[in-house]
């Protein structure tokens, strides 16, 4: 449709689109109206559950992984990157906004690197593998569990990872941020 616009403009320069190119820019401006009401939906739903959580079992910070540099699989990655970190955000401001509407700090929300996290030790500190499960010790890319060769420990890869995201030491002092690195 782009290349459709182009054109027009190169031979119409400063006459308006026709109807047919009109029709396509109000659907696709509706799908994405759509897509932004559902984002908002979405995030405001887990930001619910997640606070209420946070409430019961009386947490007093939240510590979340900063995926601004997640990469989608499959499809355009600009797309799934913008679709992705802009869902991300809306959660984390949503749950900021609804922990200070409660009474909490501002400072009770804060975003880490999640670089290594998944494969450093929480114990030791060291670099260990992916494995397949908790009794193998030969890596396996994507692997369930962690293991560590220097303590011999087994551990559930995201248990491993959200231990590292909760001591993660190079936080800054601003709420919501990282120190980049």
């Amino acid at each position: 449709m782009t290349r459709k616009k182009n054109n027009w403009d190169q031979k119409r320069s400063g006459q308006s689109y026709p109807a047919p190119i009109l029709k396509h820019d109000r659907h696709v401006e509706a799908l994405w109206r759509k897509v932004r009401r559902l984002d908002r939906e979405i995030a405001r739903q887990v930001a619910s559950r997640t606070v209420w959580f946070c409430e019961e079992h009386r947490v007093k910070k939240l510590f979340f992984e900063d995926l601004r540099s997640f990469q989608g699989h499959a499809g355009s990655k600009d797309f799934s990157y913008n679709l992705t970190s802009n869902l991300w955000g809306k959660i984390i401001d949503t749950v900021r906004y609804m922990r200070e509407s409660l009474g909490h700090s501002k400072y009770s929300v804060w975003t880490v690197s999640p670089r290594y996290t998944s494969q450093t030790c929480h114990v030791c500190g060291e670099r260990g593998k992916r494995v397949e499960d908790e009794k193998s010790t030969t890596e396996k890319r994507g692997g369930e569990y962690f293991y560590c060769e220097k303590c011999e420990g087994h551990f559930h890869a995201d248990i491993n990872a959200a231990r590292n995201i909760i001591h993660v030491q190079d936080s800054s002092a601003v709420p919501g941020r990282t120190m980049s690195t």
